[in-house]
């Protein structure tokens, strides 16, 4: 056995048999390297896109607040400076001085607060939601015992969505009542409001001095269907807001004007002026015989409302037409 085992060792290490192990290693050792490379090429990007997917997290939009501080200068009394609060932070407001703030906030609910430098039991708060960029108008007026604060505008705006804005009314009943309407709807325009109707009412008689006095004053109006608002209310900008005012009853487009006068109706049967007038589209229309030389059944004369017709006026189709015709011989 020994013999034999010494044959096999000799016939193995011979100088060929190494050669040829020798070169397969060299072959077989870089594949090997290749391969283990590769799976751990393949296996990376699973376990960093994992990776970054885990740790990934999306950032927090956040929101401008401006706020517009118009502070109120008391001449002698109550000349205190106020502290506002938002969060963390406190601003001084120094007395009678105007100020603008510009806070970066997440969408969410916050509290104001306004208080007396040297004693914060005075103070106001205010309640604010964020959830887009937003612009104040404050008004701060100090009292002895308490510090008024009015929210006198107020705008939302949506940047992804400019259509989506926010706006505080800023008036009430009282507030434009009696204004010249044009004027008005100006303003509302400049605030923002793009929805804007005007109605007149044509209450302002012909003769009545109400007619130069009150002409194009606003009576009412409307804001989303209803007068039951307040200035501190916040509508979309395209709200509905109708401003009704008063007009001359002369100026209303649904006037009519006469087919005829006396003069143009002389001559001409009485039944075909009464139809003219109901073409026309008056609707209060009676004929009556009347006196006097003329051939039977023509036109003596035509009273509007008791006046004579005019065929440069209009009346409403509702005014008595009274046409008058002889009577038959």
């Amino acid at each position: 056995m020994n013999s034999a085992n010494k044959k096999i060792k000799k016939k193995f290490f011979r100088p060929e048999n190494l050669l040829i192990i020798f070169g397969t290693l060299l072959i077989v050792i870089p594949l090997i390297i290749i391969f283990t490379n590769n799976n751990n090429n393949n296996e990376k990007p699973t376990n960093a896109n994992s990776n970054q997917t885990a740790n990934e997290t999306k950032p927090i939009p956040k929101y401008q607040l401006n706020i517009h501080l118009d502070f109120i200068d008391n001449l002698i009394f109550s000349r205190y400076d106020v502290n506002l609060t938002l969060g963390e932070e406190t601003t001084m407001l120094s007395h009678g001085k105007n100020k603008d703030l510009t806070y970066f906030l997440v969408a969410g609910n916050y509290t104001i607060d306004f208080s007396k430098v040297d004693d914060a039991t005075i103070n106001y708060q205010e309640q604010i939601q964020i959830q887009n960029d937003t612009n104040i108008t404050y008004r701060i007026t100090c009292h002895n015992d308490r510090i008024k604060v009015e929210k006198i505008a107020y705008e939302e705006v949506n940047a992804q969505n400019p259509t989506k804005a926010k706006i505080q009314l800023g008036f009430d009943q009282l507030t434009y009542w009696s204004k010249n309407y044009k004027e008005v709807k100006n303003k509302l325009e400049e605030k923002g409001f793009t929805n804007i109707e005007t109605k007149a009412t044509y209450d302002l008689t012909l003769y009545g001095l109400e007619n130069y006095t009150f002409n194009e004053d606003i009576t009412k109006i409307k804001v989303n269907g209803t007068t039951d608002y307040s200035a501190d209310n916040i509508f979309d900008h395209d709200v509905k807001i109708v401003i009704y005012y008063h007009a001359r009853d002369i100026d209303d487009p649904s006037r009519l004007t006469p087919p005829y006068d006396t003069e143009s109706a002389q001559n001409l049967n009485y039944e075909v002026v009464v139809q003219a007038f109901k073409t026309a589209g008056f609707t209060n229309i009676e004929a009556k015989e009347s006196s006097g030389s003329g051939e039977s059944y023509t036109v003596s004369s035509i009273r509007i409302s008791s006046l004579p017709a005019d065929k440069t006026a209009t009346y409403k189709a509702d005014e008595k037409v009274t046409i008058f015709y002889y009577e038959p011989n």
